[in-house]
């Protein structure tokens, strides 16, 4: 646990994930984060690390696509390991199988608040028991915002 690229990880249960499959209605641990300047206002959201909102702080105008889920669910979502899908949603890697859905599992996966180089706030996804079940890589994803003028 000393290892520095895992710093400032948090180890989700599968239940706490919803690893491998998830629907868009179900009820998630999140917290949300904001950015601002004189001219812009930026939600975060920690599940995903996903931009929910870019307001313009003189106009009110959203800029962001407010994730109707009757059509669809995402605003700005973070897709890893994979964009797009593998076939019948499976993939073998070194004689095992392993379960993939569309666009992977870091959208729909609670990130933590992390330190990430050059940015305003950042957000960290590290592998887990959970993670290396359908993705058989040790990883930390991180994803890094910075706001400047508009």
């Amino acid at each position: 646990m000393n290892d520095p690229q895992r710093m400032n990880c948090t180890y989700w249960s599968a239940a706490e994930m919803r690893l491998p499959v998830l629907k868009h209605k179900e009820v998630y641990t999140m917290a949300e984060f904001f950015l601002k300047n004189d001219e812009l206002a930026v939600k975060i959201s920690s599940r995903g690390a996903e931009i929910r909102s870019v307001l313009d702080n003189e106009t009110g105008r959203e800029y962001m696509w407010q994730a109707d889920p009757a059509f669809w669910g995402w605003t700005s979502p973070v897709l890893f390991p994979i964009l797009g899908n593998v076939a019948y949603d499976k993939f073998r890697y070194a004689g095992k199988t392993y379960e993939m859905k569309q666009h992977g599992f870091a959208r729909r996966s609670e990130f933590e608040e992390a330190s990430v180089e050059g940015a305003d706030i950042g957000f960290a996804l590290c592998d887990s028991a959970d993670t290396l079940a359908v993705y058989p890589f040790k990883f930390r994803l991180e994803v890094g915002y910075a706001l400047s003028g508009r």
